[in-house]
């Protein structure tokens, strides 16, 4: 038999429960603040995954300004960094 939310709420009084939706509510925004934050800090100018606005065939796409072009670009430049191993 498992106990209720408020006999596991009596144990830990300072965590709320699931009944009370405290913790449905609070934890997607706080995911979404945590997302947003580190997209932030990742994607600021500087940074290696700084974004920038490209035209590619007539539309404006963001694009990583600081990584390869392309999957063969990156290819090519892991080969020539590593040109002993198999």
């Amino acid at each position: 038999m498992s106990a209720t939310p408020q006999q596991q709420n009596a144990a830990q009084p300072n965590l709320p429960t699931i009944a009370e939706g405290t913790i449905t509510s609070l934890v997607p925004s706080m995911l979404v603040n945590l997302t947003l934050t580190a997209t932030a800090i990742l994607t600021a100018p500087g940074a290696k995954y700084e974004v920038e606005q490209v035209v590619i065939d007539g539309r404006v796409v963001k694009s990583w300004k600081n990584l390869h072009s392309s999957m063969r670009a990156f290819w090519l430049d892991a080969v020539r960094a590593y040109p002993d191993q198999p």
